[in-house]
């Protein structure tokens, strides 16, 4: 458990960095010499998720140990005082395996300690959220949902779990804007499944069909994107039966 909030700091040279989290990092860059620490923070908080909301992050210019003069990633991290954030991440990874293995119920309580004891943590909401709409409590899972977006509005992963609970509750047109800010952050075959879906539902047929085309690029082996599409140009253009007939037997609805 930490007593004092001690920044630890950690400075490594960005051409040092694995090249998909560079790649990652590049989306950051507004020119040579300014970078967006917004989305700085956003990319290595998906890179290093229990970091957040204890760090920030900056790139500078300058030399290590008497190396060459170049850009650093620098990440300072700051521990929460009086609180093992260490132990909770451990809590949070048994109960959110317990979730995945279908012990939603049991996962719950230790759960709503986590926000309980770390009510700044946007993920422990999400989760929580997300363990309420298993369940079927849908005002609680909103509530959570809402909770960690006020603290990360830019997670995808609770962004989309958001707009499926209003597609549940019967209100597809709630679920879209939600469908694309999560795509605007990190592009994946579920959003934009959901997406494709969503639109269908609002009679947005090219819309739809655009997104689950984008969907079956992104992924070609998933099968409800191909649902969705042979269903969207049916009802378009009398189109996609014979897709719809291979696929509904391998139909599930995208999570």
């Amino acid at each position: 458990m930490t007593n004092a909030s001690q920044p630890i700091i950690v400075c490594v040279p960005l051409r040092h960095l694995l090249t998909g989290l560079q790649q990652a990092l590049e989306h950051a860059r507004k020119s040579d010499e300014e970078w967006d620490t917004e989305k700085l923070a956003e990319i290595v908080s998906r890179e290093f998720a229990f970091l957040r909301p204890f760090h920030t992050v900056r790139v500078d210019r300058g030399a290590i140990s008497g190396g060459d003069f170049e850009e650093i990633l620098v990440i300072e991290y700051h521990p929460p005082a009086l609180r093992d954030a260490e132990a909770s991440e451990r809590r949070f990874r048994q109960a959110t395996k317990k979730a995945e293995r279908g012990h939603v119920r049991q996962a719950q309580p230790e759960l709503r300690k986590l926000v309980q004891e770390f009510p700044e943590v946007a993920k422990y909401h999400r989760a929580l959220g997300q363990a309420h709409f298993v369940l079927g409590e849908h005002e609680e899972a909103e509530d959570e949902f809402l909770r960690s977006l006020a603290l990360h509005p830019t997670d995808p992963d609770a962004l989309t779990l958001l707009g499926n609970l209003y597609v549940r509750r019967g209100f597809p047109a709630k679920a879209i804007p939600l469908y694309q800010q999560s795509l605007a952050s990190v592009r994946n075959v579920y959003a934009l499944t959901n997406l494709g879906a969503a639109f269908a539902e609002t009679g947005r047929l090219d819309e739809a069909i655009d997104s689950l085309r984008e969907a079956v690029r992104e992924d070609a082996k998933h099968p409800n994107a191909w649902f969705g599409l042979g269903l969207a140009l049916s009802r378009k253009e009398d189109h996609g039966a014979s897709l719809i007939r291979v696929l509904s037997s391998r139909w599930t609805p995208s999570s």
